[in-house]
């Protein structure tokens, strides 16, 4: 295989003897028609290149946003402006990234850029285009990144290392047929790239954020809803608290009705038989029961039974004349 310098001020022709992928042999052998700058051997396969991100040309969501994961605050780094360490990915968020290597591609050369599956797998979709064009990157004596957009649609954070990640696979293929000549058709980056990095506008990729916006709205109707129960759990508890005061209310009112009832009937008592006869009464019982605590216990309860009967005695005539009365 021979390289072949096409005389014009076009980039170089390659000329394959075969026709199909470049197997990684052929990628070491020609890296300097293929790479301007950025060329890792470790990086070579069988028949492709991993492509790795770049420190530099990136826009990656801010590192304050608190929680809130909105596009629109995101840190920009422009061609020479360096992002130092790792960045993370939160679910639904979306980064632009672009490629550590610089392409220079020959005017016969074109590649293919397809997703790496373990880097798929973390959750990540990429948008990009998956066609490089020929001759990409030979506008320019430094030759040009390759660029895409990162979306986190997994539940995890996704981190990324600059430099370390390999995102993507990169196939070279030969172009068979006439190309154009000169560097006037040479293809050239979209000026809507270096738009990114020109104001603060977000990516422009609506479909992801409103799944998070109503994420977040749900949040905050669930946190309210929440609240309002605390609220009502509240209310509900004093409302117990008041019931179980008038309860007690209530009871300290039969409590103190009986008392009332007992005191007048034993005042009926005593004005009917007398004082003395009451008493005498009384110190018979005591001389009768036992002088032991069994005995003591017997009295007392004798005489509760007795005042229980006397204040019952009143409310069962009284509804026994009801029943009469109601049956005339």
């Amino acid at each position: 295989m021979s390289i072949n310098v096409d005389d014009s001020d076009g980039p170089a022709l390659l000329e394959f003897p075969d026709f199909g992928v470049l197997s990684g042999e052929y990628i070491r052998q020609f890296n300097t028609e293929l790479f301007a700058s950025g060329f890792d051997p470790g990086a070579v396969k069988g028949a492709a290149y991993e492509l790795h991100v770049a420190p530099t040309k990136l826009v990656i969501p801010s590192d304050n946003l608190s929680g809130d994961h909105s596009q629109h605050e995101s840190e920009r780094y422009p061609e020479g402006q360096m992002h130092r360490g790792s960045f993370d990915i939160a679910p639904g968020q979306m980064a632009f990234v672009s490629s550590k290597e610089k392409l220079r591609l020959a005017r016969n050369v074109c590649g293919v850029v397809s997703i790496k599956f373990t880097f798929a797998i973390s959750g990540i979709l990429m948008l990009m285009g998956m066609n490089v064009d020929p001759a990409y990157g030979s506008d320019v004596p430094d030759g040009r990144r390759l660029h895409f957009v990162l979306v986190n649609v997994s539940s995890k954070s996704v981190t990324i290392e600059p430099e370390v990640t390999a995102i993507a696979a990169l196939q070279f293929l030969p172009v068979i047929g006439r190309l154009p000549e000169g560097t006037s058709n040479v293809p050239r980056a979209p000026r809507a790239i270096d738009g990114l990095f020109d104001s603060k506008a977000p990516l422009g990729l609506e479909l992801f954020n409103r799944p998070r916006q109503v994420e977040e709205r749900l949040q905050t109707e669930l946190a309210d809803v929440g609240q309002h129960l605390d609220q009502r759990l509240e209310r509900l508890e004093g409302n117990v608290r008041e019931v179980m005061g008038l309860k007690q209310v209530v009871m300290f009112g039969y409590f103190l009705l009986g008392t009332v009832m007992l005191g007048t009937v034993l005042t009926f008592l005593v004005g009917l038989f007398g004082q003395d006869k009451i008493l005498n009464t009384v110190h018979r019982a005591v001389n009768v029961a036992p002088h032991s605590w069994p005995g003591s216990v017997a009295v007392i309860a004798v005489a509760f039974a007795a005042s229980a009967t006397l204040l019952g005695l009143p409310l069962v005539l009284a509804r026994s004349r009801l029943k009469t009365e109601s049956k005339k």
